[in-house]
């Protein structure tokens, strides 16, 4: 079941705890404003809970349930923050994973942790034989294919 806002703009579906919490409520207080910003743009806390819960809804279509681990395989970026929130709200844990450690070390963590999705970009999924592979921030209902 994807995550959606309520009519009182809550999450509707799981109990919210800690850092997911913390930003539904800046939501809620001040959605306009920054929440994070790189280089290579910002998001207001709207827009980064949004995508965040689009992530998580795709997560949990993808099979992932509480207490998972997901690998998240991206570069420090909003990407990054979309993906470890987007993880949380699902209710998994994120295994951080650097896209640039060599591909053999990062095939031998993705296999040790358990994990079955990794949050990454096309490119790296494919590099790393993902066999389950989300981006970030992508339209709903897509999946990476690796």
């Amino acid at each position: 079941m994807p995550m959606t806002l309520g009519e009182d703009g809550r999450h509707q579906g799981a109990v919210l705890t800690g850092v997911v919490a913390r930003v539904e409520s800046a939501v809620r207080m001040h959605p306009k404003a920054i929440a994070v910003s790189s280089p290579d743009g910002s998001l207001s806390y709207e827009q980064l809970w949004s995508h965040a819960l689009a992530l998580a809804g795709r997560l949990e279509d993808a099979g992932v349930r509480r207490g998972d681990p997901v690998a998240l395989c991206l570069p420090r970026s909003i990407e990054l923050i979309v993906g470890a929130l987007g993880v949380l709200a699902a209710g998994g844990c994120y295994v951080a994973l650097d896209p640039q450690y060599p591909d053999s070390r990062l095939e031998f963590m993705l296999g040790d942790s358990g994990a079955e999705v990794v949050v990454a970009m096309a490119d790296v999924a494919a590099r790393i034989g993902a066999r389950r592979a989300i981006e970030p921030m992508q339209s709903a209902g897509s999946q990476v294919a690796a």
